[in-house]
């Protein structure tokens, strides 16, 4: 469903703001959530990217919860707009390689602090943190990890979550505090790494699918993601039910085995259990080490890594019971690991492909965002890049590179440009050049009514891009590559010039006469087409930039209609 024609939200319902809304978490709560709360969506993936619909009382913004001046824009929005009773925090960063990053502090650590001091800015009464029971140390043999177990794990992921637990409880904002350890989080679907790594072996005809590290003991705690977010939404609507600060286990209370998955999982299959066969780990190791090094040098290093033999046949096991009588929920049956394997594996084998790419999706992480930096960089010089870009068009005009300009007042022109500015930054944005090219058949239709040559257009929209491509030529980072300039700016007004000259060709054919009067080229009450335009690409909860207004400023006597 689209959202209220008038960009209302309604207000009677409760407001969450939800970070990581396009991860694999955030995308099933919303689907969740909709109907029952005003949801103020933060990604750095856009919707379209994430594959997210558009739900009624919802508002997405693009942002780097690390990128902290950015992200506490947000509040303005979200206040706005109702507010947000609470802030459910989902964005994280992790891999598998075991390696120390620098966005296991960057986001994971001072994106927390960010996130917190958002929650403080727009008055939440809730914060709920998603922390990892992988943060924990194995614990001893016979025993388990509760709510006051401590993350004492020594690697980078699990320090990092350390840390910003750490945060959460020292911040001096007055809101209520869940943290929620999170069990290993599966769907029917799979998407979860380690899993689709087994099931991809076990399953196969390969020589190595029987073999198992170890006793084929090692244990974590699974839990489906319509379980988590089931508990999620108890969580976030519990309120003063719950302690003013307190941990959460997102689990079941029992751990399941690679073996115990190796025999469902072929049952399944082949229609009885097979056999696994163990490898102690003082031949899995070295083994394992081999084939990491060869397979590496190969450039396809595989998801088994030397670190993981230390956790051979170890459990992780859990208890979860507080958390359950406190919440009144609980794991449900049907969506046992093992039990569920039954759907997992039909969906292996009947959508082969959807397997695949919904779970390489899940292993990929991507750190930084190169078009997320440009936007910000152009995003807060749009007032200098409009102004240049105006100049610019009126230069041309010495040499007959666009004398129609003439007939358009500053005001106007400015107005012009900064609607095409603000089209070309949200496509960067999104990562999609389609609405690029609608506004450019737009603003060609109302050019050829108004006498303007083709080429005059033409080599505004290059003036454009020259001074766009000059303004990125100022980033450091080394992230922003001469080819992704080419992709997001030079390619985009390609299509633009495109378009430009169909419409133009294609015009007359359909009765279209230019007026070739100046008197309509600074009439902007008929251009609501392409405010409207606009006014759908732009991120409301962003930059307070208001369409109506800038023609409003431009032509004070015109209305849009």
């Amino acid at each position: 469903m689209m959202a209220m024609k008038d960009g209302a939200m309604d207000e009677r319902l409760p407001g969450i703001l939800v970070t990581g809304a396009s991860g694999f978490v955030g995308r099933h709560f919303l689907e969740a959530a909709n109907g029952k709360y005003r949801l103020f969506c933060l990604a750095r993936r856009s919707q379209l990217e994430a594959g997210v619909p558009r739900l009624e009382n919802q508002r997405w913004t693009q942002v780097d919860i690390a990128h902290r001046e950015a992200l506490l824009e947000v509040a303005d929005c979200v206040i706005d707009h109702g507010g947000a009773d609470v802030v459910l925090h989902l964005a994280g960063y992790y891999d598998f390689t075991y390696k120390d990053n620098p966005e296991y502090v960057r986001t994971n650590v001072l994106g927390t602090w960010n996130v917190l001091d958002l929650a403080q800015a727009v008055g939440a009464r809730h914060f709920i943190y998603s922390s990892s029971l992988a943060a924990c140390r194995f614990p001893p043999t016979g025993t388990s990890i509760d709510e006051d177990s401590e993350p004492d794990a020594d690697f980078p992921y699990a320090r990092s979550k350390r840390a910003a637990e750490k945060l959460i409880r020292e911040h001096s904002g007055s809101f209520q505090r869940s943290i929620l350890r999170f069990a290993a989080i599966y769907s029917d679907w799979c998407e979860y790494p380690p899993v689709y790594a087994f099931l991809g072996k076990w399953l196969s005809s390969a020589w190595n699918a029987r073999l198992l590290g170890g006793r084929g003991a090692s244990a974590v705690p699974y839990l489906h993601i319509h379980d988590l977010t089931a508990m999620l939404l108890k969580v976030a609507a519990a309120g003063d039910a719950l302690p003013r600060q307190c941990v959460l286990n997102a689990s079941p209370s029992h751990a399941t085995s690679h073996r115990e998955m190796y025999c469902a999982a072929t049952k399944f299959l082949h229609g009885e259990e097979c056999r696994p066969v163990g490898v102690p780990r003082a031949l899995a190791l070295p083994a394992v080490a081999a084939r990491q090094l060869v397979l590496g040098l190969l450039g396809c290093p595989p998801f088994e890594r030397v670190w993981m033999m230390r956790y051979i046949d170890r459990e992780l096991r859990v208890d979860a019971s507080r958390t359950h009588e406190l919440l009144g929920w609980e794991p449900t049956p049907r969506y046992d690991l093992c039990r569920r394997l039954l759907i997992l594996v039909e969906n292996m084998k009947s959508h082969p492909e959807v397997w695949r790419l919904r779970n390489e999706a899940a292993i990929v992480h991507v750190a930084h965002r190169p078009n997320l930096i440009m936007y910000e960089h152009l995003r807060r010089r749009r007032e200098v890049i409009v102004h240049d870009v105006a100049a610019a068009i009126r230069h041309e005009q010495g040499g007959d590179g666009g004398r129609d300009y003439e007939r358009m007042t500053e005001a106007t022109l400015q107005a012009y440009v900064a609607l095409f500015f603000e089209v070309l930054v949200g496509a960067m944005r999104t990562r999609d050049h389609a609405p690029v090219r609608t506004y450019a058949r737009i603003l060609a239709f109302h050019r050829k009514r108004q006498g303007f040559a083709l080429e005059h257009v033409c080599r505004a929209v290059r003036a454009f891009r020259d001074v766009i491509r000059d303004s990125l030529a100022g980033i450091a980072d080394p992230a922003v590559t001469p080819a992704l300039v080419n992709e997001y700016v030079d390619l985009s007004l390609q299509l633009a010039l495109d378009e430009i000259e169909e419409t133009y060709a294609q015009l007359p054919a359909k009765g279209g006469e230019p007026d070739g009067q100046g008197d309509n080229v600074n009439l902007l009450s008929d251009n609501i087409d392409l405010v409207k335009l606009v006014e759908g690409l732009h991120d409301v909860c962003r930059d307070g930039w208001d369409v109506d207004r800038l023609f409003r400023e431009s032509a004070p006597d015109e209305s849009i209609v």
